[in-house]
């Protein structure tokens, strides 16, 4: 019985636990004489990584061949239109495709990242002016940049955690300084704070169970002895093991809830 009930709480509980993170495809930043063709592949890593990092499962062009076809992958490489690269994640079973620009100004690198959904071809996009045409400060304005890009695209229950846009400049380019001040709001990891607050609860209704099947051996027993039998020693000790597991999973539950509500609350500074 008590197998049952804990086996009945964790697959209840397993869907929202165990649910697979959206698919996207990171395409690699175009080509240029401004920059060295090693500085992009780095560039390109760094974007997949940023995207990755927040949450995402990430497919790369070099993925895009053995699935749909060279032929097929070089007709939608070679369109830069929203719809062509909606079509692409669809073909990709992937439900976002994000893709970047990179333009070398005379002092400065305008760079711009597209976030595009394979089902609406509606894309969303931030930018940046980069003061310099410096690979590291690329690799820096990327970091910043995606947490950004991607909050459309998070769970609903973790969307009002993502930071607020930052206002855009008189010429339309994000100055670096809003951006770096928007992106380091809500620093904290959602993900692992609803992991926590999940885990606890889950913890939180173990406990609960077992709280219960205690209470009812002892009343059991409590009628036994007043009946003036004995209680089996395997009741007892039944009695004992439901009541430590109770304590130790709602304990385990409470302090788990906490710090993901903790974690949460930091996020959403």
């Amino acid at each position: 019985m008590r197998t049952w009930c804990v086996l009945s709480v964790l697959l209840l509980a397993s869907p929202a636990l165990a649910a697979k993170p959206p698919k996207v495809m990171v395409m690699d930043f175009p080509a240029t004489n401004a920059f060295p063709a090693d500085v992009v592949a780095v560039l390109n890593q760094f974007l997949a990584g940023a995207v990755r990092d927040q949450g995402f499962a990430v497919m790369t062009p070099a993925d895009i061949g053995a699935v749909i076809g060279v032929e097929r992958q070089r007709q939608l490489l070679g369109c830069a239109e929203d719809s062509c690269l909606a079509d692409l994640a669809g073909a990709m079973g992937t439900e976002y495709i994000v893709y970047g620009r990179m333009a070398a100004l005379e002092k400065d690198t305008a760079l711009t990242i597209s976030l595009v959904t394979s089902r609406t071809a509606l894309s969303t996009q931030v930018r940046e002016v980069v003061p310099s045409h410096s690979s590291s400060d690329l690799l820096h304005a990327i970091e910043k940049l995606v947490p950004k890009l991607m909050a459309p695209a998070r769970p609903v229950d973790l969307a009002a955690a993502s930071p607020k846009p930052a206002p855009e400049s008189a010429g339309g380019l994000q100055p670096s300084s809003a951006v770096g001040a928007n992106a380091s709001e809500g620093s904290g990891s959602p993900v692992l704070g609803w992991g926590l607050v999940g885990g606890g609860a889950v913890a939180l209704a173990v406990g609960g169970i077992f709280g219960v099947m205690a209470h009812n051996n002892q009343n059991t027993a409590n009628e036994a002895v007043a009946a003036g039998n004995l209680v089996p020693t395997a009741t007892s000790s039944a009695i004992r093991t439901d009541a430590w597991v109770s304590t130790g999973a709602m304990t385990a539950g409470i302090v788990a809830a906490g710090v993901g509500a903790g974690v949460l609350l930091w996020s959403s500074r």
